[in-house]
């Protein structure tokens, strides 16, 4: 009770309140006092009206949220969180109230997140990034927008929360940044120096190799201009400017030029370069690609020099030679010593190795004195009273008479045998390159044979050479040899040193035992006559110096051809990632420079246990095809050694591949292609002959095309995983994650796309918007993991109603679906409606909380339009939506097709009417 004021006598009143209206009772004068209340009556509904119509409006904004919502009472206690929210971390409002907020946060964030909210307690508005703990214990990454709220007198009583997922984002970032160092990784690891260039012309990029190339360190570069050199200023400047420093279209390769270091070192390089564009194909800039060829171009001299030498050579040797073909120019010779001294037997025997050679060229006076071409001459036949020693030396062998010489039985016999009578045996010597000039393909003999090193990459080449080398004294020449009656072995010295200074400076350098210019007498002995030695020497020193150019220029032709090869290959890698082409140009290139009978790359598949041709270059067209054979791993030795990274050299190589039966009667060499340790296949080179003597020259060659096509190689498959892994991000941001079908973003992009294409081809485009039939309902009674199965089913049975590439279906936002069909009418879009209502229906999914059947039902809106200039995208999305919600709204279980002579066209239906989406 109340007191009050009589109006009558002015003494206090009793209060009390009957029927919701207030009574006063004065004691005094005993009368009943009722006061007006009706003005206070109507603003307390106007009042109450006001705050229902706000919490409406504040609970679908709630409803209508796609962000959650997070509210925290005084004690940092759950008081509130949204359908969004719960649906994020898996738990239902009523397990997440009451709970403290750090209990739904990471433990590793929960000391950051409580001091965020101790700063929303000091009026600080914060958005930060945290883990929260879904209820199946996974990680979830969100942004949280947060702020205090306080009561009118100012006092916090609790904190608001807007939380946003996030974890898509933050995987995919993760991805992203794991591809940046993957790519930044094979930039810094290139051999090639890699630049890029801002549309200004200051340095973007710059890689190692390009410190090292260019003598500039990558923290003086980053967000300069490319640097000047101090001997050249502008050299550097020049340099991009020509080749498309400065954004340009074209596209600029393997342009040489030379660059002055800071430090003096010159350096030359091969710049390839290409503009970079943005996404809207503007160019914003240039990359380069340089690459250091500044030992090419020191062979390229050193070639160059070689060539005039062996152009000086080829007139001096003119007169016993025509060709540089080494076998020519000592059959020539034979023929030529044969025909001039008019002995019966020349021959030419090749030291093979030490103490042993092979006769490879002869001339016969007549056709029964027996031939020699071909045979073997052992140690103990050839060095015949130590005289190799004395070769090499330079000193020439006369025996007027074998019978009285001082030989061993062995060689008398052997002698004998050939009929030889007299002798006369002059080595032939070949120049030695300097220190400063030998070829690559030269070892250095300076040293006593016991002390040579053992090089690998050079073993079978010494095998086949004399590893002596010693210094060459000028002998003078002894008196005339007796014309008969001689009964030693003589050795002839050579003639007092020559005045002639090329001539000096030649047998200075002839020092490398070729091989021995042998004459025989076999009828009758012979007195080998001065002059006739001293002829013998000059031929035999030119015939040394022709085999000597002749090989020279067979290797330099080789290299030469190698080097073509190689950059031809290296072009085809930097022109494109396709292996099949570079695998294709590899093999033509080497069986077309090699003249080899078939060249073949293998990839190893070890999941399989085989080896498959992939890539094959044959010589004869009509051969066996072998691309596609397979080849078993399992008990093979060949591919074991290969799985080593070890080269295989087997001149029968059928046998350890017992079901490979292309290499029959054939030599093969097997290069492993591999990445580091891991090998990848193999490149085989298949010669004719079953007996092949692989040189090393020709070995290092497979060796650098193995090496560049391992690059390529994995060039390709980084370049394939980069293009999956864009392929797969570009298929998750278009995916609902739950039903597996086009999300609204994609949604979104593919209605103004065919927006377009029907307006420009003036055909119907239909929308069809469908919703499931209280959902909440059926939601809140089986569970949120039931309702995520309803909605992949649901969306299962709408894309089979679905069935032409253009159609497309998206979940356009919790329970409703969305249908865009091209090229159809309202007919056409009618019977997909009608089909789609029939597969839900067909799905027979209980639902106990739906008021119109005991199964579940959806409900949809359909509208069609030709698309045109007074026309837009939203208003299609519009009157598909008001179709839906007065289908709805008239007993759902049904469709209805928007016509604004049917439904009312207010624009304000979608503020007034209740979008239950249940």
């Amino acid at each position: 009770m109340n007191a009050h004021i009589c109006p009558n006598c002015g003494y206090p009143l009793l209060c009390h309140v009957r029927h919701s209206l207030p009574y006063w009772y004065c004691l005094h004068c005993h009368q009943e006092v009722v006061y007006a209340v009706e003005t206070e009556i109507t603003e307390i509904k106007q009042v109450e009206l006001a705050l229902q119509e706000s919490y409406q409006w504040f609970n679908s904004l709630i409803r209508a949220s796609l962000e959650g919502i997070w509210v925290l009472n005084r004690s940092g206690e759950t008081a509130f969180v949204n359908q969004q929210m719960t649906d994020l971390l898996g738990y239902t409002a009523e397990e997440m109230q009451g709970k403290p907020a750090w209990y739904f946060v990471e433990k590793v964030d929960r000391a950051n997140f409580i001091q965020h909210l101790r700063n929303h307690q000091k009026d600080v508005a914060e958005q930060y990034e945290i883990k929260l703990q879904h209820r199946n214990g996974s990680s979830i990454w969100v942004t949280i927008s947060g702020h205090g709220v306080y009561d009118r007198f100012g006092e916090y009583i609790g904190a608001l929360g807007m939380v946003t997922d996030i974890n898509d984002r933050k995987h995919s970032e993760e991805r992203l940044r794991e591809l940046k160092d993957t790519l930044q990784a094979i930039v810094q690891s290139s051999p090639l120096a890699i630049i890029a260039l801002d549309h200004q012309g200051k340095v973007k990029l710059w890689n190692q190799s390009a410190e090292k190339m260019f003598g500039w360190g990558e923290a003086e570069v980053l967000g300069n201009s490319p640097p000047n050199s101090p001997d050249q200023p502008d050299q550097f400047s020049q340099l991009f400017q020509l080749l498309g420093g400065m954004p340009q279209e074209s596209y600029l390769e393997d342009i040489e030029t030379r660059y002055y270091r800071q430090d003096g070192s010159v350096v030359d390089i091969s710049l390839s370069t290409a503009p970079l564009h943005d996404a809207e194909g503007r160019v914003v800039g240039n990359m380069g690609v340089a690459a250091d060829i500044t030992l090419v171009k020191k062979m390229q001299e050193s070639l160059l020099q070689q060539a005039q030498r062996e152009r000086l050579i080829a007139m001096i040797a003119q007169r016993i030679r025509q060709s540089l073909d080494v076998q020519e120019i000592i059959e020539t010779t034979v023929v030529e010593v044969q025909q001039l001294l008019e002995s019966d037997r020349v021959l030419i025997i090749h030291c093979l190795s030490p103490g042993q050679g092979s006769v490879v060229a002869q001339a016969l006076a007549r056709e029964e004195i027996p031939s020699m071409q071909g045979f073997m001459v052992t140690d103990s036949l050839l060095n015949v009273a130590n005289y190799l020693y004395k070769h090499r030396q330079g000193e020439v062998l006369v025996i007027n008479d074998v019978d009285r010489a001082n030989i061993s039985d062995q060689s008398r016999q052997l002698l004998e045998f050939f009929q030889v009578k007299s002798k006369l045996v002059v080595p032939i010597l070949q120049p030695y390159p300097d220190r400063q000039s030998r070829s690559p393909y030269y070892i250095s003999l300076d040293f006593p044979p016991d002390q040579a090193p053992e090089h690998p990459d050079y073993l079978n080449y010494r095998d086949n050479c004399h590893q002596e080398h010693y210094h060459h004294d000028h002998l003078h020449e002894d008196h005339p040899q007796p014309a008969q009656g001689d009964s030693e072995t003589n050795f002839h010295h050579n003639s007092p040193p020559s005045t002639d200074p090329h001539q000096t400076n030649l047998k200075s350098n002839l020092s490398n035992l070729w091989g021995l210019l042998i004459v025989h007498q076999c009828q009758a002995t012979r007195q080998w006559q001065n002059s006739e030695i001293n002829l013998l020497k000059q031929l035999a020193t030119q015939v040394g110096i022709a085999l000597w150019q002749g090989q020279l220029y067979q290797q330099a032709k080789l290299q030469t051809v190698r080097e073509r090869t190689l950059n031809r290959v290296s072009k085809a890698i930097r022109r494109t990632l396709d292996l099949k082409m570079i695998f294709s140009t590899a093999v033509w290139e080497i069986g077309n420079q090699l003249q080899s009978q078939r060249v073949e790359i293998w990839q190893y598949f070890p999941a399989q246990k085989v080896w498959i041709n992939v890539s094959e270059y044959r010589s004869d067209l009509d051969a066996p095809v072998g691309l596609g054979t397979e080849i078993s791993d399992r008990d093979n030795t060949v591919t074991a050694h290969l799985k080593e990274l070890q080269i295989v050299k087997n001149r029968n190589l059928v046998p350890a591949l017992e079901q490979r039966d292309l290499m029959d009667n054939e030599a093969c060499l097997l290069v492993p292609l591999h990445f580091s340790d891991e090998v990848w296949g193999a490149l085989a080179l298949v010669m004719g002959a079953y007996v092949y003597d692989w040189q090393e020259e020709e070995i290092d060659f497979m060796l650098q095309i193995a090496d560049q096509l391992a690059i390529a190689i994995q060039q390709s498959e980084l370049y394939l995983q980069l293009q999956d892994a864009n392929k797969k991000l570009q298929q998750l941001a278009a995916t609902d994650g739950l039903t597996q079908i086009a999300n609204r973003r994609y949604f979104d992009e593919i209605l103004h796309q065919e927006w377009q294409r029907m307006k420009r081809e003036q055909q119907p485009l239909s929308l069809i918007i469908v919703d499931i039939d209280w959902f909440k309902g059926y939601n809140d009674h089986y569970g949120h993991q039931a309702g995520d199965d309803c909605l992949r089913r649901v969306a299962q049975a709408i894309a089979k109603a679905t069935k032409r590439p253009a159609d497309t279906l998206a979940r356009y936002g919790g329970e409703e679906f969305v249908i865009l069909l091209p090229n159809t009418d309202t007919s056409g879009a009618t019977q997909i409606a009608k089909q789609i209502s029939q597969n839900v229906t067909d799905l027979e999914i209980l639902h106990p909380k739906s008021s119109i059947s005991p199964y579940l039902t959806v409900s949809a809106g359909i509208t069609s339009l030709v698309p045109s200039i007074d026309t837009t995208p939203e208003q299609l999305l519009s009157q598909a939506d008001q179709a839906l919600y007065f289908a709805k709204n008239n007993g759902r279980n049904q469709f209805l097709i928007y016509s604004e002579s049917v439904l009312p066209t207010n624009p304000k239906y979608a503020q007034n009417r209740k979008r239950t989406i249940a």
